[in-house]
């Protein structure tokens, strides 16, 4: 599969784009069908850095006796906000406005590099205001 990226306000966008209509000219054979689809580009989180947080959350939670699970949902709720959530018998409960992979109006949005590098710090901190040390070479 070949994937093309074009970034906004790149000064190479013009000559990839070029480059990218010039290999759909030439490199796909008209005797086959193709499928093409266009996406806006989303700069999401790494892996890296997803384990890396879940690796803090895990610290956390060690620490203050939950399990990493709850230690994220509170975290997303303290920095984010919390919204309540009705559900079956008439009980309510809260849950974070913002969550890692969706957007507050629970539209899925991944959070971007910086934005997610953001939350981490954050995450960070609060293990730190804990006297939790999360070991940035800790095998993930």
């Amino acid at each position: 599969m070949t994937a093309f990226t074009l970034l906004a306000g790149h000064p190479d966008t013009p000559n990839i784009r070029a480059n990218m209509m010039r290999w759909l000219r030439d490199s796909l054979p008209a005797e086959k069908s193709w499928r093409i689809s266009v996406a806006p580009f989303a700069n999401t989180r790494t892996n890296l850095q997803n384990r890396y947080l879940w690796a803090a959350n895990k610290a956390i939670g060690d620490a203050i006796g939950f399990g990493a699970d709850d230690v994220h949902t509170y975290l997303l709720g303290s920095k984010y906000g919390w919204r309540e959530r009705e559900l079956p018998g008439g009980r309510f409960e809260q849950t974070p406005v913002r969550t890692t992979t969706t957007d507050e109006n629970g539209k899925r949005a991944v959070m971007s590099r910086a934005v997610f590098a953001d939350y981490a710090d954050y995450v960070l901190r609060y293990a730190a205001n804990l006297g939790v040390f999360v070991d940035t070479w800790v095998e993930l």
